[in-house]
């Protein structure tokens, strides 16, 4: 009974171990701040673009959609265009097509666009991109933190 019981703890273990989804990811989720409100990120909405990019919008906690991809928000968010390869990326970015913006609450298209911070992705793996950011406009703006995303196309 005790090598049956040791045999299943191994072999949990393992499993645990095999199945670990973090993509060597630690810390905190993104979260921070936007237009001087607590902000956690939730739900991401991910295209890939034929450039070899990815538009990214980052939901916060106040998004109930069961599918992230649907979501058209009014809350505060975040967008960005992140390049297609791994690697470390100061913010703001040298193209101009590109820079992350803290979009604020409501129907008009007011944001802010990020002016120091970086992005760094991590892994790019099938249709999952993983990576750290900070990033700020001014104290009431600035969001840090791990994230996983997951494409919609």
């Amino acid at each position: 009974m005790r090598r049956f019981l040791f045999s299943i703890s191994f072999f949990s273990m393992v499993v645990m171990i095999a199945c670990d989804t973090n993509d060597g990811l630690s810390g905190d989720l993104v979260n921070g701040k936007i237009n001087g409100e607590e902000w956690q990120f939730q739900y991401a909405k991910v295209f890939y673009s034929f450039n070899n990019e990815y538009e990214v919008e980052m939901y916060g906690q106040h998004e109930r959609e069961t599918d992230p991809c649907a979501i058209n928000s009014i809350n505060s968010y975040i967008s960005v265009t992140l390049p297609g390869a791994e690697g470390v990326y100061t913010l703001p970015f040298a193209q101009e097509n590109g820079s992350l913006k803290f979009h604020l609450p409501g129907v008009g298209q007011q944001f802010y666009v990020a002016n120091s911070g970086f992005i760094e992705i991590i892994s790019i793996s099938g249709r999952r991109i993983a990576g750290y950011l900070q990033a700020g406009f001014d104290e009431d703006n600035t969001v840090e933190g791990t994230f996983i995303f997951d494409r919609c196309n």
